[in-house]
This record gives C-alpha cells, structure tokens and sequence, in this order.
C-alpha cells in the first residue's frame, strides 16, 4: 500500500485520540510534563500528542498539521508504515501512537514469527489480540480499561476495513491515498465504505473466537465463585490468617476474570457490527 494509506490511518487514529479536543483529565500520567499524575506540568493532550512526549510544545495551541508531521516522523516511519500491508499499518501504528513505536515492533515481530503464511486478516487479528493482552496487564487497566478495549476493538474492524478495501477486485471502495496540497484533509474528504453482500469468514471466526474467549471467561468465574461457597462453607478448618488470604486471592481473580468477560463481549459486539455492515449474503 505505501504511503497511500498514510492519511486514513492518521485520521482513523485521531478519531481514538479525540481530534482538536484538548483532554486535561488529571487521572492520565501522560497529560503532566513529567510523565507522571502530578509532576510538572498539566499541558494535557490534544491531537493524541501527550504533555509527556512532548514536554515543550504548547499542547493547547497544536495545529492539525503539526500533528500529522509529529506522527509520521515519529510513528509511522519508524514502525515502516509504507512497507505493511493496508490494515496491518493502522493496527500497528495506532498500536504505536498509544505505546510508542518499540512495543508496537516487538508485538508485530512476535506475530510476524508465528504466522509468516498468514493472511492479513489473520495478521490484524493476532496483533489486536496482543495488544489486548498487554493493556490487560497495565496497573491504569482500572481506570481506563473499557475505552482502550472498546477503542482495541475499533482498531481491529477499521483495520480489516482496510485490508478489504485494498484487495484487487473488492467491491469496498479504495482508500483515498495522501492528497498533494495545501491545508489539511478532513474525515470529510474519505468516502464513506458503503455496505457489501459479501462473506468474509475471517472475521466471523474473530466473533466466534471473542465469543468463547468470554464464555470461557463467564466458566472461570462460575468456578472461582463456587470454590469459594465451598471454601466458607469448609472456613473452620484454616486459620484466620489465610482465610483472609483466600478471600483477597478469590476476589482478585473473580475481578479478573469480570474484565475479561467484558473485553472479549467488546471485541465480539464491534467485530459483528463490522460482519452485519459487509453483509451476510454469500457471492462467489
């Protein structure tokens, strides 16, 4: 795809990271100029360009095209945009905006290792589950974990978007490549990706498997619910030291397993909308 998929891929990511909208919630480490909630200064983030980044520019007063510069150059050049397949690129380089272009290369390396005779469907969904993992496992999953999943999710269906758009012969119609001139191109400009009678199989199993990925989810719940019934049920023969310990432990778990469930119902609901907006009909 080269550098034609540049301009969707910066749009699609700045829709994530809330456009010209200047976010100061105090809870984001990445809106103070230290890095950290408190320290420094509270600039914020705007255009998806952090205080944290960038420590000196002037967040609030951040131009459209200063954002796009700041991503190529230090997003998609660095992660070798031009050189993935169209959906590939915005799931990784999305991936880097939020987590910096050395995570993003090392999740797309290890999902490179293990599937080189891939399609790039299948490519895009290992890499979204990767990421998925890896924000699971972010102290900030608390406070933030329903948006980067839903947001994860997203990614994922624009990328496989992508990825249709830019097979010969599809019936989506193509991307629009970068536009040479002045001024900024807006969402506006792309046209939007109308509804197709097709069947694309890869995606329907990415329902099916976001489907039992939660139902597995809902089984360990039930089970470390009903291992701590029977736990209380036995509580006299532990000592009081660790039947608190059992508790705190069961509800950690239990806690975990919740979230789970909930990303995984994400990933499914986004994924079917996306199949329900192809179409169901079979063609040939």
């Amino acid at each position: 795809m080269a550098a034609a998929n540049r301009m969707p891929c910066f749009l699609a990511t700045m829709k994530w990271e809330g456009g010209d909208k200047l976010s100061l919630d105090r809870r984001d480490p990445g809106n103070w100029t230290g890095g950290k909630v408190g320290v420094g200064l509270l600039k914020g983030t705007k255009w998806g360009v952090a205080a944290a980044a960038y420590p000196t520019r002037d967040i609030a007063k951040l131009t459209a095209d200063e954002a796009l510069s700041i991503f190529v150059e230090h997003y998609w050049r660095p992660i070798g945009g031009d050189d993935l397949p169209a959906g590939l690129d915005h799931a990784v380089s999305d991936d880097a905006y939020n987590s910096g272009p050395g995570a993003a290369l090392r999740r797309l390396k290890k999902v490179e290792a293990g599937g080189a005779r891939l399609s790039v469907a299948a490519r895009i969904q290992a890499y979204s589950r990767s990421r998925l993992s890896f924000l699971e496992g972010l102290r900030s999953w608390r406070a933030f974990g329903r948006g980067w999943a839903r947001r994860v999710a997203g990614v994922e269906a624009e990328s496989l978007k992508m990825a249709l758009a830019a097979q010969p012969g599809s019936p989506l119609p193509a991307l629009p490549a970068a536009m040479d001139r002045d001024g900024f191109l807006t969402p506006a400009d792309i046209p939007p990706i109308r509804a197709a009678a097709i069947t694309q199989s890869t995606i329907a199993q990415a329902v099916a498997d976001a489907d039992s990925a939660g139902a597995a989810a809902r089984r360990r719940a039930a089970i470390i619910v009903v291992t701590s019934l029977a736990a209380a049920h036995w509580r006299s023969a532990f000592a009081p030291a660790w039947w608190v310990g059992l508790v705190l432990l069961a509800a950690g778990l239990l806690a975990t397993q919740l979230w789970a469930w909930r990303v995984h119902a994400a990933r499914r609901d986004a994924l079917a909308l996306l199949t329900n907006e192809l179409g169901a009909e079979p063609t040939d």
